[in-house]
């Protein structure tokens, strides 16, 4: 790239970051378009195709044998037998993720220099990250340890380079068009947040969690082991908006309702997910009985101001959608569109005591080709870390 269109580029990308960041501020979402963000469309391709290709070779495992024709092309003939007889163990379980976490291209995606880019001006713009001293340079906003330089994550001599944030390993997961969703049972996830707000240590990245152990405790007491500022995903498919186009569906300022639902009793949490917490319309559980008339009154008005908020934003191939931990936001209520929806998540957690913590940890899991996040039983977790870039393993925490 020309240095100038670079550079105007990188002003742009800037600019969309603080963009962003206000948008979350009034509304607890933004969405990035991709010609502000500057991603490469071959490299968002890359990623949809590979999560198509991972799964023709998961039908080949369970099968015996390649689908006669690619599932991408299946997912085009709603009468094709096939799809009845191959999908519901590829494309099975009520959220659509996919069965493989470290798929090069998605990884690739994860760690594209376009996306750190956005995150450091994201995290500079809020205090997560501090600049400086000298040109290209940053801190650790707890003054560990010794200044940043930024390195370039396509360069393959980066082995050690420092990162500026953590690459938290996630999901890609696709929404099926309404009528397959139904042979493989798909449905898209209930409103809820992707935190604690009962949790003692809510919001603090200088304390140690112990992921291990906090598996283990108790769910209504189980803290998050990461602390994730922000959730994105970059979609892979074009997405027309509304709630029956399998988009996703985020609450407008729901993150204004979030000392509400912190001054009331712990609800809303299952053994399942454990430190979720799902809003639902008059949420049941043992809770209730104990809280009294005018808790149990208060906690259903509050979810019925936030799902009332409930909006499915439209966002094009290539565009990241980002949204504040405290907002609340769903999978779609059901896809009555002809295509699919693809995303692949690309986190990035802050650099702090508890991040460090959980980086160690998940390296560790990694390794040993264990999930560090959502049911054991619905995903791989394997990843073959010989085609990892140095700079990818860093951001992983996957020591050299």
């Amino acid at each position: 790239m020309d240095p100038h269109a670079a550079a105007d580029q990188a002003e742009l990308r800037r600019r969309a970051a603080l963009a962003a960041l206000a948008d979350m501020t009034e509304h607890g979402w933004a969405v990035v378009p991709r010609a502000a963000l500057g991603l490469d469309p071959a490299v968002v391709e890359a990623a949809h195709a590979s999560i198509w290709d991972a799964a023709d070779r998961l039908a080949y495992h369970r099968a015996g044998a390649f689908p006669e024709r690619p599932f991408r092309s299946i997912v085009r003939a709603f009468d094709d037998p096939e799809w009845s007889e191959l999908a519901p163990p590829v494309f099975g379980g009520v959220g659509g993720f996919t069965q493989h976490q470290f798929l090069p291209e998605q990884v690739a995606l994860q760690t594209d220099p376009v996306i750190e880019a956005f995150y450091r001006d994201l995290y500079l713009a809020d205090g997560r990250l501090a600049p400086g001293p000298g040109e290209h340079a940053y801190r650790r906003p707890d003054g560990a340890g010794p200044a940043l330089v930024a390195p370039d994550p396509r360069d393959p001599r980066a082995a050690g380079a420092p990162v500026l944030f953590y690459t938290y390993a996630e999901r890609a997961n696709i929404t099926l068009p309404g009528a397959l969703q139904a042979i493989v049972g798909q449905i898209g996830a209930k409103p809820h947040l992707d935190c604690n707000p009962w949790e003692p240590d809510y919001g603090r990245g200088d304390v140690a969690v112990d992921p291990a152990a906090e598996e283990k405790a108790h769910y209504m007491a189980r803290r998050w082991p990461i602390d994730r500022p922000y959730q994105s995903y970059v979609s892979l498919t074009d997405c027309p908006g509304g709630p029956l186009s399998g988009g996703m569906g985020v609450a407008e300022g729901s993150h204004e309702q979030f000392r509400r639902l912190r001054e009331l009793p712990p609800h809303g949490k299952n053994p399942r997910w454990g430190n979720l917490v799902r809003v639902l319309p008059q949420p049941g559980g043992a809770w209730r009985a104990e809280a009294g008339a005018d808790d149990a009154r208060a906690v259903d008005e509050l979810h019925a101001d936030i799902l009332g908020a409930m909006r499915f934003p439209r966002y094009s191939a290539g565009d990241l959608v980002i949204w504040d931990r405290e907002t609340t936001h769903r999978g779609c209520e059901r896809n009555f569109a002809n295509a699919h929806q693809a995303r692949v998540y690309v986190n990035k957690l802050p650099l702090n005591l508890r991040n460090d913590t959980f980086a160690a940890y998940q390296a560790d899991q990694t390794l040993a080709g264990v999930q560090t996040h959502g049911r054991r039983a619905d995903r791989n977790e394997a990843a073959h870390v010989a085609m990892l870039t140095p700079y990818q393993r860093a951001a992983l925490g996957i020591p050299e």
